[in-house]
């Protein structure tokens, strides 16, 4: 009789042990999502005087939608549009060449392979069928642990590596591609998600300093004119239906 319910055990033990446990994909570890959630806004920087001009749309759940500026070495017009885990699905750039862009996610073990394909198309959102197959890649994957995302790594040799603190919230991103290193840091309002500033540095040099109040962006230091000296842009936030 003992030995018989010592066999239970063990049989119960290894069912327990060989019992799959499933991988989901996470949400994409980007601070502003959680920290501008609740309202879609516009955020606008009009300088007349220094011949600039930046529109930022967020949805309610704190994702850019569309950028508009006349930025140095960027597109005029931006429109992103995302899938229920806040990865990117679509991209459309308007500049002298129009480009549509279609991203899809496969998840395999705790590997997320990003597929992209590129369309001709000016039209938004357009057709799949006016993706071309021979323009499709998987250029892009995602390695989880935990249930977070902790590194990137692309074709073109360039990596990412997330950092979390201990409420999960991302605290550093170290990005590396060539002879090139990028290091965003991020600083949090009290014990919550809201953002209070954000730097980003590039081989050892400051780039782009964000400041948020209350988790929203409301000014910045950044090189506008493409010369790297740092230029102050204060942001006029409206809320948008």
């Amino acid at each position: 009789m003992i030995r018989f319910f010592f066999l239970i055990l063990v049989f119960a033990s290894c069912s327990l042990t060989e019992e799959k446990i499933e991988v989901i994909i996470p949400k994409f570890p980007n601070p502003e999502h959680a920290s501008m959630t609740g309202k879609a806004r516009q955020i606008i920087c009009l300088d007349t005087g220094r011949q600039f001009f930046d529109s930022l749309i967020y949805d309610s759940k704190g994702r850019l939608i569309r950028t508009r500026h006349n930025r140095i070495w960027r597109f005029p017009l931006t429109i992103f549009t995302y899938d229920t885990n806040n990865f990117i699905q679509r991209l459309y750039h308007d500049s002298d060449h129009k480009s549509n862009v279609r991203i899809d996610y496969e998840l395999q073990g705790d590997t997320i392979f990003r597929k992209t394909s590129y369309s001709n198309s000016i039209d938004f959102p357009p057709h799949d069928s006016s993706y071309s197959p021979s323009k499709r890649s998987n250029d892009f994957y995602y390695l989880l642990k935990g249930g977070k995302i902790i590194k990137s790594v692309s074709n073109s040799n360039s990596e990412t590596d997330y950092v979390y603190d201990s409420l999960s919230r991302v605290i550093e991103i170290n990005k590396k591609w060539d002879n090139t290193s990028e290091k965003t840091r991020y600083s949090y309002l009290n014990d919550g998600n809201k953002l209070l500033s954000q730097v980003q540095m590039r081989n050892g040099d400051t780039i782009s300093v964000k400041w948020y109040e209350n988790g929203v962006l409301s000014s910045a230091e950044e090189d506008i004119n493409g010369d790297d000296v740092l230029d102050s842009i204060k942001y006029t936030i409206k809320e948008v239906d």
